[in-house]
This record gives C-alpha cells, structure tokens and sequence, in this order.
C-alpha cells in the first residue's frame, strides 16, 4: 500500500517511470535496512506514520520555495550622508 502510495504521488508529480520505480527501490530497501539493523520485525504502522511525517515535510518545503517572503529595507541612515 506505501509504495502504491508513493507511486500515485509522483505519478501525478509527473515523474518518469524509471524515477518512480528507483524511488520505490530506495523506499524498500531503507525499510529492509532499518529491520535488519534493529532486530525489530516490520511494522506497517510505523511506515504510515513516517509517510505522513514525510508528506508533511515535503508540504512545508514545497511552501516555502514559492519564492521569498516579503521582507521590508530598514535601512538607517545611507552611505551617502556624511
């Protein structure tokens, strides 16, 4: 179901098919990594709660390149005043 997920989603990003499926690759073997590192078996409800955790890091980062945030010159006093 995650990796369904994250297929829909850059799906509709409009990523390339190779680009998709190196993602899910990587997706699946961090997962591998992380069981066999820890000794713990896999459990599906901590990979939804670290997808949410991702997408709504990806919100904010996506957010925040929408261009710079409106920011206002306080300049005091000028080079040019002697």
């Amino acid at each position: 179901p995650a990796c369904r997920a994250l297929y829909a989603r850059l799906k509709a990003l409009g990523k390339p098919p190779k680009v998709i499926n190196i993602a899910i690759a990587h997706k699946l073997l961090r997962q591998a990594f992380a069981v066999a590192t820890t000794n713990a078996p896999f459990s599906a409800e901590y990979a939804g709660l670290q997808a949410q955790f991702i997408a709504r890091s990806e919100a904010t980062r996506q957010s925040s390149q929408q261009g710079p945030a409106k920011t206002l010159d306080c300049h005091i006093g000028s080079a040019s005043s002697q």
